[in-house]
């Protein structure tokens, strides 16, 4: 009589755990500064909602103004890589304009924590 067959799962590499926890804890950097500031922010904090230790933060970051230049930076690429997926191929100066304006305002109609944070980092900045 045979086994029935298993599939093991694929264990994920060093390179892909690394990629995703410093996702979560960028993810879990922005709702936090939305929801209460950056001056309320500690990396023990970052730590807990992303599900780690405050001390993985500080490994993938070094420091709390490294952690918020990542969350700004975070913003910025994912506004880049929303523009590219709507800009169209030839398009005129007028249609990047448009694509812009769309971004924005699908931004402002649902902004994902990424983006409440970097408003409330530029109000603190003011």
């Amino acid at each position: 009589m045979s086994k029935p067959h298993t599939e093991t799962p694929t264990r994920r590499t060093q390179v892909e755990r690394r990629a995703e926890a410093e996702q979560r804890l960028v993810a879990a950097a922005a709702e936090l500064i939305s929801e209460h500031g950056p001056s309320e922010i500690t990396m023990a904090k970052v730590g807990a909602r992303a599900g780690y230790s405050s001390g993985l933060v500080a490994h993938h970051f070094g420091s709390k103004a490294a952690l918020m230049e990542r969350v700004a930076d975070t913003v910025s690429g994912e506004f880049a890589a929303a523009m590219l997926r709507r800009a169209t191929p030839g398009g005129t100066l007028l249609d990047d304009v448009l694509v812009l304006v769309d971004v924005y305002f699908d931004i402002i109609e649902n902004p994902p924590a990424v983006n409440r944070a970097r408003l409330v980092l530029i109000a603190d900045a003011v």
